[in-house]
């Protein structure tokens, strides 16, 4: 891939306050999206123990919330159709019956791929 493309990165919760928020079977059907759509993902591991911690605290909470988070990034054409698709991901994962997330982060950068030269 070379040229222009947009990175979204999806900063998917795992655990929080110690309760799996997407499950695995959740995961790999994400995974099997990122394949369909876009060719392709890539992500930070799952095994162990995930990589990212966060942190927040709601104004009527008195405790901060404590999240377990793994990041995905998609690379992808800078089109209607991708933005479209990462807009109703983030609606579909935020739906209570899906996993109760009050904020599904998802970030749209857009890049420049560098195209390899030969050289001289």
């Amino acid at each position: 891939m070379e040229g222009f493309a947009y990175r979204f990165t999806i900063w998917l919760p795992i655990l929080t306050q110690g309760k799996v928020v997407f499950t695995e079977e959740q995961q790999s059907r994400l995974n099997d999206l990122f394949h369909d759509c876009f060719g392709g993902f890539t992500q930070s591991s799952v095994e162990g123990f995930p990589p990212w911690s966060g942190s927040w605290l709601p104004a009527e909470a008195e405790e901060p919330i404590v999240d377990h988070h793994i990041v995905l990034i998609i690379y992808a054409l800078q089109d209607v159709q991708s933005l479209a698709c990462m807009r109703h991901l983030k609606w579909i994962l935020q739906q209570e019956h899906v996993a109760a997330q009050e904020v599904v982060l998802i970030e749209q950068i857009p890049v420049h791929l560098i195209e390899a030269a030969k050289l001289s």
